[in-house]
């Protein structure tokens, strides 16, 4: 077998098409600004889900505004990504918890909670700390509440 028929029938790995990535990345960013508004967080408490800056958020969401319904957004992180996803999961888990009162859903982030993993303090106050496991820490309590192992 020649070396470039060898090559034509190895497996290839899929990866989505960078188009199809930035469609994906273009909702997460625009689901994540209507959470923040459901969740009515505050500019500095985006930039801190996100690990970024208040000038980065006034820019992201800018630019989800203007990518509009289903439009593509390029350039965002690997880790800023990764941070919209895992709020949308918790977000999508609570509204599927409390699915008979959403508008409790949108408050539980706030409200204190005797759960070891918050002691007494409230999930967002554990999102805000800045890092990443506290955002999968919360998901996977969800993800507990909803009778889950894990997503």
């Amino acid at each position: 077998m020649s070396p470039a028929a060898a090559i034509a029938t190895r497996p290839t790995a899929v990866f989505p098409a960078p188009s199809e990535s930035a469609r994906t990345a273009g909702a997460l960013l625009r689901t994540f600004f209507s959470i923040a508004d459901r969740w009515a967080l505050s500019a500095g408490e985006q930039a801190t889900l996100l690990d970024t800056s208040r000038a980065t958020v006034f820019r992201l969401r800018r630019r989800a505004r203007r990518a509009g319904g289903g439009g593509p957004v390029t350039g965002l992180s690997t880790s800023l990504v990764e941070r919209l996803a895992v709020v949308w999961e918790i977000f999508k888990g609570l509204r599927t918890f409390f699915a008979n009162n959403r508008m409790y859903a949108d408050q539980w982030i706030r409200e204190p909670n005797s759960h070891p993993l918050f002691g007494g303090r409230s999930a967002l106050d554990r999102l805000l700390s800045g890092r990443v496991i506290d955002l999968y820490l919360v998901r996977d309590h969800v993800a507990q509440m909803l009778g889950a192992a894990s997503w």
